[in-house]
This record gives C-alpha cells, structure tokens and sequence, in this order.
C-alpha cells in the first residue's frame, strides 16, 4: 500500500497546479489566436461572447462608444422614445456591434494601413465613411454619421466625418502595428513573465493557508486537549452542574466555536483570493494580446466588481455574524440566574446561531447578486419576471421542500425543542444532534442518527423542556398496607430529595401518590416525581433502588 504520506502529497497537487491548469485553459485560445495566420479570426467570436456594450444616455439620444483593440474611437449614437426604450437601447448596441465588426474585419486581413483608403462620401442625402484598397474601385461602407451623431458632438457632419476619418487611420495602423513579429515577441514575453508570477503568488497563498490551518490545531490543544464536539453537546446537555459552571463550559465551548470560524473564515478568504488572482491573472493575460484584449479588459472590469462585491459581501456577513454572536453571549449571561434558564439559553444558542447566520448570508448573497447586475447594465426588469415566473414553478414543483423550510422556522423561533434536547418526533426517541431549516437529525437508540424532515414532524414530545418528571407505577401484594407502602415510597423519596447528591435534580420529591388500579393479583400505586430536565432516568433508577431496598426492611412484598 502507498504510504499515507504520499497519499497527501498525491492529494495536494490538485490544489498547487489546479490554477495554473485553468489559467492555460483560458489562455492557449488567446495565445493560438494571436499568431494566427488566417484570415478568420476570433474577434468576431469575441465580440459576440463580450459582456454588454455599456450604454449612456444624454437627453433622448442614447450613445455607446466604438472600440478597436479595446481602444474607444467615437461613440455613436440613437434617438430613444420613452415607448421603445429598451428596444433603442439593443439598437445602440446593434450599430456600435456592426461597426467593430467591419473595423476587424480589416484589420484581420493583415493589410498595410498605407494601402487602405478611408474617405468620406455622400449618398443620396447622407454621409458615409467608406474603406477599401487604394487601387480597388469597390468600397465599402463602415458607418453613416448621422444628424445625432453630430448633435452629440456639437459639430456639423462634414467635420464630425472627416475627424472619424483620421481616428479610424490612426486605429488601423496601431492595430497593423500590434501585430508585426516585433510586437508579438513582447507580447509572448509581457505573457511568461506575468505568468510565472501569478504561478508564485498561487504557491504563497497555498502556504499561507497551510501555516493559518495548522497553527490553528496546534492553539485548539493548547486551549483544552480533551475539549471535542461530542464532550461540548455533554456539557451542554449536563444538568447536575451548577449555573456558574453550565455558563463557565457554554463561554468555553463557545470561545473555541468562535476561533474556529475565524480560522475558517480566514482560510476561505484566502481561497477567494487565490481564486481572484487566477481569475484576474487570465484577464490581465488576455488583454496582452490585441486579438483577445477586448475580452480581457472588459473581464478585468467584470472581475474587479464582482471582487468588490463579494468581498463587501463577505465583510458584511462576518459582520453580522460577529454581532450577532455577541448579542446572543450577552444574552445567555445576563439570562435569570436559575440553572434551567441558563441552560436552555446554552442549548438554543447554537440552533439559533446556525440557522439565523444562514438567513443572514442568504440575503447578503442575494443583494451583492442585485448588485452585479445593476453594475452591469443587465435589464433588471426582465431578469425579475423571468424569475417571479421561474418562482412561481419552483415553488410547484419543490412545495415540500418550502414547506420544510416554513415549518423549521416554526420550530426554531417557537423553541419547540433544541440541539441537545431529548425528544420522540415521527416514532423516533432520541437525543437532538442538529437543526437545520429543512430537518433535523435526532441520534436514536443504538446510535442510529435519524434525519427527520419539518414537513413530516405533526407531533413534538420534548422530553427535556424546563422540566421532567417520573412516573412510577409499583404493584403490591394484595394482602399489603397499602397506606403503609404509600408511607414508605414518600419517605424514601423525601431521603432522596435531602440527599446532597440528588438534591439539584428533584423539584418535587411526591407531587402525586396514589392506588392507580385494583386487581386479583396485587394493588398498583402510583407516584410521580417532579426532576430537572433530563434527570428523570437518573432518579427513577435510584428511586427504584432505594425502594427496593425500603420494601425488603419492612416487609413489604411486590407482586
């Protein structure tokens, strides 16, 4: 067998190469594309695969620029009605689209800019930019420049035409001249050298989590080396400790939950990083090349916000969080000073965390996702309807999933039980591991841990809740003293509830005693006993004991 070792190592490559394997990914497209040779190349490719054509509006003339290589020439322009907006808005894009693909389409062709003839014409009642070869008679169109274009502008269309002209000149040659060999040579070498550094960057973030993940194990031992999750529900779930001692585990515990999500935050912030870096990295490195720097710029930009956001989403979170682990700490230690209330606060502390933390980075995400899309000039009308419909199905075909979810929150907020308390839902008895929204997991007898769905649960029994009590059924023989056994069961339950070591479980030593059934056989007496949560088994069986005992000096016989 390979050693455990090696099987780390094996395991650990992924993540060191991962990114560089994505990046080249991306990237041997871009770098194929730049020493292309053909004809056809992959701008209008791009072009069609290029976030949205940002659009500006003046007035009601709407206008977005023309762009070559990602250098923005002149922005043109189309009258909007308020009845067509949205459609005016695609026709803006339309043009400018129409327009750059024109403008690749010779700059692909790798032709001299000194052989290309671009010129000014007029037909019929508008003006024209034409390009061709000079020793061609057949020119085509490029653009027309409109009425529009020159209000914007605040020049005539004969000026305004001529100007564009000579940008579409100079645009052609600074195209012609990125791509000579010259030029590809810096372009390949601007690519290793900026690769070979985000490959290191890659390797330092590796180190950095490794380092945070490990200090983080070794300050865990130092802080209690026998402190686990299983021992921490124990305490939690212990109701013989006084309050002072319940509160002193609950902060113990709860400190080194808390260090623990801050590692964990820290190391998922890192990722994100790293992350970021490869992601930024591939864009930087497509907008070396003039075939791809479109792409890369307007990645970048995309990048850039969606790295802003997510980062204020995520401080957001933490924050929240943060707070609201703060409020619930001051709320356990200023609860009554009576040990179940501080105990029940210690059990529903982590329910309530968990699941209100949730709620919280779910509405965080969805207002940075709002976000992006304002950011991006996506119509956020139409993305609204798609998914008020898009909710109207799901909420058809997942009812029960919703359902789950309404009925957890019920569940939570109502305190119909929480984690560590001892329950029966849907036949299963059992001690509660976990609540999410959709379910919860109750270990049962044996060990078995049972996944319950909110959907499914009707009935709760909460065993556990404030208080619990015994319920002792004794039968004795028919020719008994009854009133001298009753004597004898609530002496000895008084001696119990006087005993210091179970004088903090029992509230009620004989609420109720009494002749519950007469039979050929024997007479059955019952007796309740009033316990703290969760302590009604410990002292039925020391009831029981002692009781027998009792009975056997007296000379009372059970049947």
């Amino acid at each position: 067998m390979p050693r455990p070792s090696r099987i780390r190592t094996f395991v650990r490559i992924p993540q060191l190469f991962w990114g560089l394997v994505v990046i080249l990914f991306i990237l041997i497209p871009g770098a194929v594309w730049g020493v292309s040779a053909q004809a056809q190349t992959p701008a209008s490719f791009l072009r069609a695969i290029r976030p949205n054509i940002l659009v500006s509006q003046l007035g009601d003339l709407e206008y977005a620029d023309v762009t070559l290589d990602g250098y923005s020439l002149f922005p043109v322009t189309v009258l909007v009605s308020s009845e067509k907006a949205a459609s005016d808005r695609s026709n803006v894009r339309l043009r400018v689209a129409t327009i750059e693909s024109k403008l690749d389409w010779i700059v692909n062709r790798y032709i001299n800019p000194d052989h290309i003839n671009v010129s000014v014409a007029t037909l019929g009642h508008q003006t024209v930019i034409l390009a061709g070869l000079r020793n061609n008679q057949t020119q085509e169109i490029l653009l027309t420049v409109t009425e529009f274009d020159a209000q914007l502008a605040q020049k005539s269309i004969p000026i305004l035409a001529q100007e564009w002209v000579d940008i579409i000149q100079l645009a052609l040659r600074r195209a012609w001249e990125l791509r000579l060999p010259n030029a590809r040579q810096q372009q390949f070498l601007q690519f290793a050298v900026t690769l070979s550094v985000l490959f290191a960057i890659s390797l330092s973030l590796f180190a950095v989590q490794r380092w945070i993940y490990r200090l983080f194990k070794r300050r865990k031992q130092l802080i209690d080396p026998n402190l686990s999750a299983g021992e921490s529900s124990d305490l939690l779930a212990n109701h013989d400790a006084d309050t002072s001692e319940v509160i002193r585990d609950f902060q113990q515990t709860f400190a080194l939950k808390q260090r623990q999500r801050l590692n964990f935050a820290i190391r998922r912030v890192l990722r994100l990083t790293q992350l970021s870096v490869w992601a930024y990295g591939s864009a930087l490195l497509l907008s070396i090349f003039p075939e791809t720097y479109i792409l890369g710029k307007s990645l970048i930009a995309f990048i850039l916000k969606l790295i802003v956001i997510v980062v204020s989403m995520l401080l957001l979170a933490r924050l929240c969080g943060f707070l609201l682990n703060r409020l619930l700490n001051a709320w356990a230690e200023s609860a009554p000073l009576e040990p179940n209330e501080v105990q029940r606060a210690s059990l529903r502390i982590p329910t309530l965390t968990g699941v209100i933390e949730g709620i919280i980075t779910f509405a965080v995400w969805v207002i940075g996702i709002i976000l992006l899309i304002d950011l991006q000039q996506i119509p956020i009308n139409s993305i609204l309807a798609s998914l008020g419909f898009l909710g109207f199905a799901i909420g058809i075909v997942f009812q029960n999933l919703l359902r789950d979810f309404m009925n957890g929150l019920f569940i939570i907020f109502k305190d119909y039980y929480a984690v560590g308390d001892t329950v029966s839902i849907a036949g299963v008895t059992g001690v509660v591991e976990n609540i999410t929204l959709r379910s919860t997991s109750v270990r049962g007898v044996g060990g078995s841990l049972n996944t319950i769905p909110h959907g499914q649960i009707t009935t709760v029994q909460n065993l556990t809740k404030d208080w619990s009590r015994v319920e002792l059924t004794v039968q004795v023989a028919k020719d008994t003293d009854v009133s001298h056994a009753m004597q004898v069961m609530r002496q000895v339950a008084d001696e119990m509830s006087h005993d210091p070591d179970w004088l903090p479980r029992i509230l009620d030593p004989a609420c109720r005693i009494g002749v519950s059934q007469i039979g050929a056989n024997g007479t059955q007496v019952l007796m309740w006993i009033k316990t703290k949560r969760a302590a009604q088994w410990k002292v039925e069986s020391e009831f029981r004991y002692r009781l027998k005992k009792a009975f056997e000096e007296q000379g009372i016989h059970m049947s």
